[in-house]
């Protein structure tokens, strides 16, 4: 299914919870999709945004991403796992499967 990191957020919202990712289990998601999945890819809760003095990446609690995702597109905002590793992407997403990560209270 092609959805958008706005839509795969609602979705794990509406189960309760947020996409997942934040620096202490950043590792866990590189180790959990590094040998499976290959060619898919899963939204995170990682996005690009502006602050007064330049661009930040932040996870959804507003912590700093302490290890920035691998840079495809200078342009892109948002994060997802893509043949394990941790990547930029647009927002809204490029012609490939994308599922989510949810974590879920």
């Amino acid at each position: 299914m092609f959805v958008s990191w706005t839509e795969a957020q609602k979705y794990c919202i509406n189960l309760g919870g947020c996409l997942a990712g934040n620096n202490s289990n950043l590792a866990e998601l590189n180790l959990a999709f590094s040998n499976k999945n290959i060619g898919l890819g899963y939204w995170t809760g990682a996005r690009k945004l502006d602050k007064l003095d330049g661009l930040y990446w932040l996870w959804l609690n507003a912590d700093e991403v302490s290890v920035p995702p691998i840079i495809d597109d200078s342009a892109a905002r948002c994060t997802h796992m893509w043949d394990g590793y941790f990547h930029d992407i647009a927002c809204g997403g490029i012609k490939l499967w994308q599922y989510c990560i949810c974590e879920v209270w």
